[in-house]
């Protein structure tokens, strides 16, 4: 359900002119995917499985390469498919590249003094822009011998604060990442954090790879209509009837 809240959220807050999904194994017999393939561009890709002649083991490793390479060819928006849309992007369009914080000191802070990492599940950029090339350039020599997706979130920050890509724009943490992990408020009914969502993001990212047991598992239509937490309030009207 998650996977087809984040598409259909997706495609009615941001009215993209075409929204891809980029797919290696097509499920079959599921009715949530028969529903919103109808209504997207699928694409089968061959996931890389070598980097800079380094194999690569793990498919979130293999993704964070297709993601480089496909904004980097084409351009666009991308966004992984657990993270759901509150807030049409149309505000940092005008941008060429657009990155944001995954962890800060302060939510509401752009200053890079204040990150710590940056999300690699909500990026924005044109075709071929340098910095994204040379994400993707330096990731070969950040594959091994450093800790978890150092490529995918701690690489790019140390290169943002080199000061050589003056026009990457950075959005707080607040704008794609409003909670991490160790925070489930949006599996309460807490008006304050509902309001303070509603107001300051363009999106949420529901930590799939942690949060799928105790938390994402049991999330289905009857889930959405029937319990009173932030999540539902915001995304049971994307729920199939």
């Amino acid at each position: 359900m998650i996977h087809y809240l984040a598409v259909k959220s997706a495609l009615e807050i941001h009215k993209p002119d075409n929204l891809f999904i980029h797919y290696t194994n097509r499920p079959i017999g599921n009715p949530l995917w028969d529903d919103i393939s109808k209504q997207v561009i699928l694409r089968y890709i061959t996931p890389p499985q070598y980097f800079n002649g380094i194999e690569l083991t793990s498919y979130q490793y293999k993704a964070d390469i297709a993601r480089l390479e496909i904004l980097i060819r084409e351009g666009g928006i991308y966004l992984d498919i657990d993270v759901l849309s509150v807030n049409s992007l149309q505000p940092l369009l005008k941008n060429r590249c657009v990155l944001g914080f995954e962890s800060a000191k302060d939510l509401d802070s752009s200053n890079l003094d204040t990150a710590g990492s940056i999300t690699n599940a909500v990026m924005m950029c044109e075709p071929n822009h340098p910095f994204m090339i040379d994400w993707l350039k330096k990731t070969g020599d950040n594959l091994v011998n450093k800790v978890w997706a150092y490529h995918a979130v701690c690489l790019p920050l140390e290169m943002i604060k080199s000061g050589n890509y003056s026009d990457v724009h950075i959005e707080p943490c607040r704008s794609f990442m409003p909670f991490d992990f160790r925070n489930d408020w949006v599996f309460h009914n807490d008006e304050e954090k509902y309001q303070w969502l509603i107001q300051k993001s363009y999106t949420m990212h529901l930590w799939e790879t942690i949060w799928y047991n105790d938390r994402l598992r049991q999330i289905d239509d009857k889930y959405l209509y029937n319990t009173q937490n932030i999540l539902s309030r915001l995304f049971s009207k994307y729920a199939p009837k």
